[in-house]
């Protein structure tokens, strides 16, 4: 299924979360958070020639047709199908499964579109906004997300701009006292402007595999990690 619509631009992330007990945070787990291979195994969707492939879980969508810029994000040990699948097979009560499903495929979105880019666009801990032509301007929200990410406070703030010449890595940790101990979260982001398409088609879950390999040129590392203890 192939469906015509007029010049979107995408956007590729590629995430990996990762939250330590405090028992366990010390150098060779911080350690163990490794920099990006060179490619990843995807069933996300990807772009070839100006059209996006997308899976056919995506084809009610009603956004994907009249969006000025899609995102799609890779996450690192995260497949929706897999997790399904867990929570169906196991005996906690179906309103538990329904709600658990949902919060973890919120928490961890794979296809985000925007309709317009008039104004700023809030995907995850960012906010997005479109500065002119092909730049897209990167910043933390981190006031929304103060309690994904944690402590210490930071202010909203921008982190760099994005486009077809300029790539750019990003990484930030916190802190957060739960119930029982301190958790430690690092955040992980490689974000890619792939450009504009001008059309989208839908494709069966076997045929949406793929590698894809994590931008390399003109890359900038933004690391805003803190000291904590």
């Amino acid at each position: 299924m192939q469906r015509i619509f007029g010049m979107t631009e995408v956007i590729q992330i590629y995430k990996s979360v990762y939250a330590i007990d405090k028992s366990d945070y010390n150098s060779n787990s911080r350690s163990s958070i490794k920099d990006w291979p060179d490619a990843i195994q995807s069933k996300t969707g990807y772009v070839a020639d100006k059209k996006l492939f997308l899976p056919y879980s995506q084809r009610s969508n009603p956004d994907i047709k009249n969006s000025d810029l899609i995102i799609i994000q890779d996450i690192e040990g995260f497949d929706p199908f897999l997790i399904n699948n867990e929570l169906r097979n196991s005996n906690l009560p179906d309103w538990f499964k329904e709600s658990r499903s949902q919060f973890l495929l919120s928490q961890n979105l794979q296809i985000k579109c925007f309709p317009s880019l008039t104004s700023r666009c809030d995907f995850e801990i960012f906010k997005i906004a479109k500065t002119d032509k092909s730049n897209f301007e990167f910043s933390l929200n981190y006031i929304a997300n103060q309690y994904s990410i944690g402590l210490p406070k930071r202010e909203d703030h921008k982190i760099g701009i994005l486009n077809n010449e300029k790539s750019f890595t990003y990484r930030i940790n916190g802190k957060i006292d739960g119930h029982s101990q301190r958790v430690f979260m690092e955040y992980k982001y490689a974000i890619e402007y792939i450009g504009k398409i001008d059309s989208v088609e839908f494709l069966a879950p076997n045929k949406i595999k793929g590698q894809k390999h994590l931008p390399k040129n003109n890359l900038k590392n933004i690391d805003e990690r803190k000291v904590l203890k």
